[in-house]
């Protein structure tokens, strides 16, 4: 592994030092990953980027404009009615088999045997 000594402007260094911050990786990581994503080298092996949670940090930072926090009120009114309807309900609702299935099931396996 190779050191090198890298003169930043305060305000990339700054902002380096946010994200790393925010992702849980260190600014070497962070350089690393961008240096390698920018020379179309994203897809090293799994020894080369470490762990799992690290692939996991790059591939938030990588997708960063893409991911959007979601309010689960606003998409949820469409899908989920206001009140579920009781266990009671829910069971008074279901189709009665006639066998029970537990009964066929059963029925199943003692012909198999």
């Amino acid at each position: 592994m190779t050191r090198l000594t890298l003169r930043l402007p305060d305000d990339l260094h700054r902002r380096l030092r946010v994200t790393s911050i925010e992702t849980g990786t260190s600014l070497n990581e962070l350089i690393v990953a961008a240096v390698s994503q920018s020379l179309g080298q994203s897809e090293l092996s799994t020894t080369e980027q470490g762990s799992l949670v690290e692939q996991a940090q790059s591939l938030r930072r990588a997708l960063d404009d893409l991911v959007v926090e979601l309010d689960a009120t606003q998409y949820l009114q469409g899908i989920c009615p206001v009140e579920l309807p009781s266990r009671e309900e829910l069971v008074r609702t279901l189709p009665r088999l006639n066998p029970p299935l537990s009964a066929t099931v059963i029925e199943e396996r003692q012909e198999r045997m």
